[in-house]
Order: C-alpha cells, then sequence, then structure tokens
C-alpha cells in the first residue's frame, strides 16, 4: 500500500508556550510502520497516546497501562487478513475508508465508512475482502467497563 493510495494523516497537537497561553507545539505528518507479513501486512500510524504505569496482561492478551489511552490509524490494503485475537481494551474503531469485515468466534459484520464499531475486549478478527484499501481509526482505551446504567443490556 503506497501512499498514492491513501492520503497522508496530518496530526495537530495543542499545548501550552512558557506564558500558559495554548498553542499549537506540533503539526506533521506522524511517522508509519508496517505490521505483519504477506497478506495480514497493513500499515499503522500511531497518532498519540498517554503513558501511565504497566500492569502485566493475561498472556497473549495485549493491552495498555491503566487509565491508557492510544489513538491510532490502521490502513489495511486489499486482501489483508488480521488473525484472531484479543487485547486488554475498550477499542472505538471509526471506518474512515473502504470496507471491512469484523469477524467474530460467533458471526460477523462488514463495516463501511462512518460506521463505528465498540470493541470490548472479545476475540475479533479483521479482514478487508474488498478490491480496494481501507483506513479505521482506534481509539483504545484501558480499565474501561460499560456504563451498565445507559447500556444495562450490553
Amino acid at each position: 500500500m503506497s501512499d498514492s493510495v491513501t492520503p497522508k494523516i496530518r496530526r495537530v497537537v495543542t499545548g501550552l508556550d512558557a506564558s500558559g497561553r495554548s498553542v499549537i507545539v506540533l503539526d506533521d505528518n506522524p511517522p508509519t510502520k508496517t505490521a505483519g507479513a504477506g497478506e495480514a501486512t497493513r500499515i499503522l500510524t500511531d497518532v498519540w497516546s498517554t503513558v501511565s504505569t504497566s500492569v502485566p496482561s493475561p498472556e497473549g492478551v495485549a493491552g495498555l497501562g491503566p487509565n491508557a489511552t492510544e489513538i491510532r490509524i490502521v490502513d489495511l490494503p486489499p486482501g489483508h487478513r488480521r488473525e484472531m485475537h484479543r487485547t486488554d481494551t475498550v477499542d472505538y474503531g471509526l471506518v474512515l475508508i473502504g470496507e471491512l469485515t469484523a469477524v467474530f468466534e460467533s458471526g460477523e459484520t462488514l463495516l463501511r465508512p462512518g460506521d463505528i464499531i465498540v470493541q470490548r475486549g472479545t476475540n475479533h478478527a479483521w479482514e478487508n475482502r474488498s478490491d480496494a484499501p481501507t483506513r479505521i481509526a482506534f481509539i483504545n482505551m484501558s480499565g474501561q467497563t460499560t456504563d451498565r446504567k445507559r447500556w444495562p443490556d450490553v
């Protein structure tokens, strides 16, 4: 997947100057990295993350430290297949470009631009079964639980 297929991601980060006034401290294109191999190859763009003291997750489960967050943009080429996996986080996924099939131990669903998936630490896989690239933004959060008052049946 090349930059000519999917547009670059712009990152604007705010902060405070020496006088305590709000300013833009960073305006750039965050670096990308390639993960996986063959049909599981994908391009990751880590937009931002927070830092906290890490605690071990259960064996074989990826996760963030307590009260940590990250936002990540993932570009998936046509034919991409990510293996079944689980993370110790609550993740909000927003499809930006293309289509993506979310596969679960029981069932699957096709996600299109504008669709949002709330991934709550369950086993899942991703498949781009189309002939076009897919871009999805993930906001990953550790230590989160469902608000049972608002979503009692979830």
